[in-house]
């Protein structure tokens, strides 16, 4: 962990390897592991450790964090979901996790649920911008411009660049 800590990934990554390769089992390696190779940008290592790990402990919000993550910024929505699914309902008061599943919902146009999830992190803290941005574009996909415009309102007072940007969106 000293390693990894200290954001030495490398040498980190060879001594999570170095447990795993004899104890398949532990959780704590493959969680890191999967970490470590995120952190070095080794994407398909690292779902590979975090899918490890999840075997382990199926409900682990942070190893389905990891792979959902990483899984949604490669554009691959459908098979980020039941990971983003699951640390949420593990980890239900995460605004950063409620945030990826809302956006990743919001991607595979399931608008209902992004809605419901860019609730429950604005319920969590009122002044998330990008929580109001991304209902904002989630009203768009829905067709409904007063909604949309309605979150460019509330986006003004917190962050005027995100606001202009969504009401560029609902003009064009």
């Amino acid at each position: 962990m000293e390693a990894f800590n200290s954001k030495r990934y490398e040498d980190a990554a060879s001594g999570f390897e170095a447990v795993t390769r004899s104890d398949p089992k532990n959780f704590d390696a493959q969680l890191n592991l999967g970490k470590s190779y995120e952190a070095l940008k080794k994407d398909d290592d690292a779902v590979k450790a975090y899918k490890a790990a999840i075997a382990i402990k199926p409900e682990h919000a942070d190893a389905n964090f990891g792979a959902g993550s990483i899984y949604y910024r490669k554009k691959s929505y459908d098979a980020a979901l039941p990971y983003l699914d699951q640390a949420a309902k593990t980890d239900y008061k995460s605004p950063k996790t409620l945030m990826a599943l809302a956006d990743d919902q919001r991607m595979l146009k399931m608008f209902d649920r992004a809605i419901v999830q860019y609730g429950k992190v604005i319920g969590f803290e009122p002044n998330n911008a990008e929580a109001y941005y991304g209902l904002g574009l989630t009203y768009i996909g829905l067709n409904n411009k007063i909604a949309a415009g309605q979150q460019v309102r509330k986006l003004e007072p917190l962050n005027k660049e995100l606001a202009k940007k969504l009401a560029d969106q609902i003009g064009s």
